[in-house]
């Protein structure tokens, strides 16, 4: 509306109807007054919420924790206040008794609203999320194989369920209203003494060890392939091959009857394979003059 206005009087022979000019330009005036947001807060909850933030300055040191010794985050002890509310939202977490009543029906919404709203404010709501301990037993629990079957276990789960769901639309609420703060960026800077090239060189004198240790390894065994150990058959005899007749050689042993003669072993088993180069001899051929076969069946028609 403001440059709307600002257009129209600077230009005046653009208009249409110079006529209506002076009202138009007046009209517009007051549209933009009215939509324009005024600088006081016409919202009483984000005027509460300024106010809580203005009384947790005078806490604010001592509840943001104290510089981490690792430079980045205090794990195994630390002053931040999400700690102490993370103990505080498990002790109401845990079940109660058949006859008595839990700590969100005697205190409601509240007590988780206070909570996470100093939590807010104090721009821990990262570290909350992930460091809570009732967040993280629920967490192992949904990863978890085998569920839970008991009882008592059971009603522990389902009530931090329902304040993780509370906690989440708090914040968001918070958000929308009051962003959190911002806070101070952390930057990480590279070491001193730049040891790439020694962790490189290490790494490839351990491969070139391993590779070392691999190939004496594996030539402690032959390989069929390439063997220069192995026996290698002897050279052929020099000089002029002498004939070996028939009359020197061993007479050849008598032929053994399949039928009749005892085998030369009471067990066959022990009977010795015969050698892997030669092939065993072929059966006996069968004589049909034997009187002793049975005679052949008679024919079929």
């Amino acid at each position: 509306m403001h440059n709307l206005a600002a257009a129209l009087e600077s230009k005046p022979n653009l208009a249409k109807a110079p006529f209506i000019l002076r009202e138009l330009v007046n009209n517009a005036w007051k549209a933009d007054k009215f939509y324009r947001p005024t600088p006081q807060t016409i919202s009483l909850f984000k005027a509460v919420l300024q106010r809580v933030s203005l009384m947790l300055d005078a806490v604010r040191p001592e509840w943001s924790g104290t510089v981490p010794d690792n430079g980045v985050i205090s794990v195994d002890a630390t002053t931040e206040f999400y700690r102490l509310w993370s103990g505080l939202q498990f002790v109401c977490s845990l079940p109660t008794g058949e006859n008595e009543l839990s700590n969100h029906e005697l205190f409601g919404d509240g007590l988780f609203w206070a909570g996470a709203t100093i939590i807010h404010f104090l721009g821990q709501q990262l570290r909350f999320e992930v460091f809570d301990f009732s967040y993280h037993i629920l967490n192992v629990e949904e990863s978890a194989s085998v569920p839970c079957t008991n009882p008592a276990i059971l009603q522990f789960f389902k009530k931090v369920a329902q304040i993780r769901d509370l906690n989440q639309s708090i914040f968001n609420t918070l958000e929308a209203y009051c962003p959190p703060p911002v806070g101070d960026t952390l930057i990480l800077h590279p070491p001193e003494n730049d040891r790439a090239e020694q962790f490189i060189t290490l790494s490839t004198t351990e491969s070139a060890s391993a590779n070392v240790n691999l190939t004496r390894s594996m030539s402690a065994y032959p390989n069929p392939a390439n063997n220069n150990n192995a026996r290698t058959p002897p050279p052929p005899p020099s000089g002029p091959i002498s004939r070996v007749s028939s009359d020197d050689l061993p007479p050849p042993p008598p032929p053994r009857d399949y039928y009749d003669a005892p085998p030369p072993f009471a067990d066959d088993s022990l009977i010795p394979p015969p050698p892997m180069d030669e092939t065993p001899p072929p059966p006996p051929m069968m004589d049909e003059s034997i009187g002793d076969l049975p005679p052949p069946p008679p024919p079929r028609y």
